[in-house]
């Protein structure tokens, strides 16, 4: 945990961060300490799959190119820049989550531009909206979840997010205060529980 200007967050939990397909995401770093992601020189990242269209690598290439350019924004002191570029780069990642078959990469894409988006609401001191982006990643992913509880591949690659998710909320929880719609959420069964 880091604390600075009076905002509390986790330390980076995807930086470097390798998925389950073995590819490392490191573009994800705490608003608190911004620096660019390792490896800006590297080609972009295609995530893995020879079945992948070139539109796929294409949003995965452009939503690394928008998170980097949102945290050398911030590094340069330029919040708004930083809001418009994590905004587009939210927008990549959802097109991403959206495909089939589900992928690991996807969706920690998904779930950083998520919470870097409520990251930066913290650092301008807008608690609200981050408690909500928060709770929209959790929430996206549960349904997820629910959605292909038959199909055990999808799960076992959604769990670790969702993990990440829940522990997020929790914390944040812990830090601003419990709210109805949060401790509903955190109250729900784990997905391991649902019935197949």
């Amino acid at each position: 945990m880091k604390q600075k200007t009076g905002v509390t967050t986790t330390a980076s939990h995807h930086t470097n961060q390798t998925t389950a397909a073995g590819h490392s995401l490191s573009t994800r770093v705490s608003p608190l300490d911004r620096r660019p992601a390792q490896h800006d020189d590297a080609a972009p990242l295609s995530c893995g799959d020879s079945r992948l269209s070139t539109v796929t690598a294409a949003l995965f290439s452009q939503w690394q190119q928008l998170t980097r350019q949102a945290n050398l924004a911030l590094l340069q002191q330029q919040p708004g820049v930083a809001h418009q570029h994590y905004q587009q780069a939210l927008q990549q990642a959802e097109q991403l989550q959206a495909l089939d078959p589900c992928q690991d990469a996807h969706l920690a894409a998904f779930v950083i531009s998520l919470h870097n988006q409520a990251d930066l609401a913290l650092l301008e001191n807008q608690p609200g909206q981050a408690r909500e982006l928060l709770r929209r990643a959790y929430q996206q992913l549960w349904s997820l979840c629910r959605q292909h509880a038959l199909n055990a591949a999808v799960c076992h690659l959604v769990l670790p997010h969702l993990q990440l998710c829940r522990r997020e909320l929790a914390f944040f929880c812990q830090n601003f205060g419990p709210d109805p719609v949060s401790q509903q959420l955190l109250a729900e069964p784990w997905p391991g529980a649902l019935p197949s």
